[in-house]
């Protein structure tokens, strides 16, 4: 029997005997149980209230391990932001530098200047290429493939102006200075957009991953 039922049998041996001794049964009735009803609401709402701290305290608990997760998520990802834009940054300046290099004339003793800029170049890609796949679990997919466009435009400029470099070495009548320069600029101002494009979409995403979705 649980506490109520006990309480309740209480009550039936007790109340004929109260009853009978002060009289006036509704009376007597009406006040024990409104008393009895009041304790019966007394426990409700506390286990009402048991029920709620318990439901707030599991709430806490879900809502906290969710900014921790939350937070990983966000250090992790803009640092993976911070180190491929810096490392796309490098390899925008040492491919922009070529527009400068192909109207330069290769001295004899030059010591392959272009050549040194085109393998820095170089470097810088295979860099940056490897740290945008590095980091393409943990980013937005549409920045690595902005990401990987930029480095693959970026390549196909590099490759070109190797190119350039052997055929002033070979001394290839059918290549034009002239032409390979405005060529090159032509297109390093579209990879220059592509670059832009990117820090606008990691700006935009950094900003959305500022605020925690309620």
């Amino acid at each position: 029997m649980g506490e109520a039922g006990k309480l309740l049998a209480a009550i039936r041996d007790w109340v004929p005997g109260f009853v009978a001794t002060l009289g006036g049964t509704a009376v007597v009735l009406g006040g024990l149980f409104t008393w009895l009803g009041k304790r019966y609401l007394d426990k409700l709402l506390e286990a009402e209230r048991n029920r709620n701290a318990a439901a707030i305290e599991q709430l806490k608990a879900s809502h906290e391990k969710q900014i921790h997760v939350y937070k990983a998520q966000f250090e992790l990802e803009f640092k993976a932001y911070q180190e491929i834009w810096t490392a796309a940054d490098v390899l925008m300046d040492d491919v922009a530098r070529f527009v400068r290099l192909y109207q330069m004339v290769e001295l004899p003793n030059g010591h392959g200047e272009k050549r040194k800029y085109a393998k820095a170049a170089d470097a810088a890609f295979f860099a940056a290429s490897n740290k945008i796949r590095r980091y393409r679990p943990f980013i937005f997919p549409t920045i690595y493939d902005l990401a990987i466009a930029h480095a693959k435009a970026c390549k196909d400029e590099i490759d070109a102006f190797f190119g350039a470099i052997k055929d002033e070495a070979d001394h290839n009548e059918s290549y034009s200075q002239v032409l390979a320069a405005k060529e090159s600029k032509e297109e390093i101002h579209e990879i220059t957009e592509g670059f832009w494009k990117l820090a606008d979409c990691i700006r935009d995403r950094v900003a959305s991953l500022s605020v925690i979705d309620a």
